[in-house]
């Protein structure tokens, strides 16, 4: 489950808010009403400028030993430490000082950038009710943004239980989140910064997405001729998923067609999908082939040649 929820974020969407940076966003402070001394007012500049990320997180935890009212930490030295621990991989830290630094007063470039840094922490920390959350805070003032809806749509169906009593609500709202994602993705434009080649790639990877969580709503709903419509639109559009092959499969092998599954799921396995894509192969080329696995490697290294033309 985590490795298959982990490969949602596989997305880095530059078009985003959060490509910006802090240091880029929160001007450098004037020396006079925030820094009460010129010791104050140095310290925060060498951290400020600090270049090594290492060095960076260092130099502001030791400022905030050392001036701990300073009124230059929570708009000014926050956002940048949360920068430089997100760089550094630490995610405990990174959300720790992010929800520190959300409550200070925040330009909305900003605040968008902590909540999509505590969206990709909380996931790499594998908390889902936090990665929801703050996907959600960043739909509030941006309600088209592709990153919250691209998490959202992919995360949310993951975690979905037959039982859940709030089920339904789950599954629409992954509907909505995808459909205004294809719709925003739809209606945009190639950003100047991007080639051809990565905008086709990019975009791509956000409708596939998009189609991917349909997808899944479809066989969370038993829908399976809808299910194979909506993974086959997924894998014309990004065909670097192996969720969308491993789900691909599932749906065709609750429809009776285990040849195709076969394929998809072999597929799937070639591209280093999710373990159980290997065993449900297995399980289905056994039946197939009464109890042997004799050929098996020879179907997923076809599958393997084939996703390269």
């Amino acid at each position: 489950m985590r490795k298959m929820w982990m490969a949602m974020f596989v997305v880095v969407c530059i078009f985003t808010v959060a490509s910006g940076t802090p240091a880029q966003d929160q001007k450098a402070p004037a020396k006079g009403p925030l820094a009460k001394t010129q010791q104050e007012y140095d310290a925060y500049k060498k951290f400020q400028s600090e270049t090594d990320w290492s060095k960076k997180a260092a130099d502001g935890e030791q400022f905030m030993k050392d001036y701990p009212d300073s009124a230059l930490t929570g708009s000014f030295l926050l956002p940048m430490l949360v920068q430089a621990y997100e760089q550094l991989g630490n995610f405990p830290k990174t959300v720790t000082y992010a929800e520190k630094a959300l409550q200070s007063e925040q330009s909305k470039t900003t605040l968008q950038f902590l909540y999509q840094t505590l969206v990709v922490s909380y996931q790499q920390l594998n908390n889902y009710e936090k990665t929801v959350e703050y996907g959600e805070k960043m739909l509030v003032d941006d309600p088209n943004n592709t990153f919250a809806l691209f998490v959202l749509s992919g995360v949310i169906p993951e975690r979905i239980k037959d039982d859940d009593m709030d089920r339904q609500q789950k599954l629409d709202r992954t509907t909505t989140y995808a459909k205004r994602l294809l719709e925003t993705t739809n209606a945009m434009q190639r950003p100047p910064q991007m080639t051809d080649d990565q905008w086709k790639q990019q975009r791509g990877q956000l409708l596939g997405g998009a189609y991917s969580s349909l997808g899944f709503v479809a066989l969370h709903q038993k829908d399976y001729d809808e299910a194979i419509k909506q993974y086959k639109q997924s894998i014309d559009l990004y065909p670097k998923d192996p969720i969308a092959f491993y789900r691909l499969g599932l749906a065709y092998s609750f429809n009776k067609k285990n040849d195709e599954a076969i394929k998809a799921l072999a597929a799937s396995v070639a591209m280093n999908g999710p373990d159980q894509a290997r065993s449900y192969l297995e399980q289905i080329y056994r039946a197939k082939n009464n109890g042997s696995l004799d050929g098996l490697d020879k179907v997923i290294s076809d599958a393997k040649a084939q996703l390269k033309n």
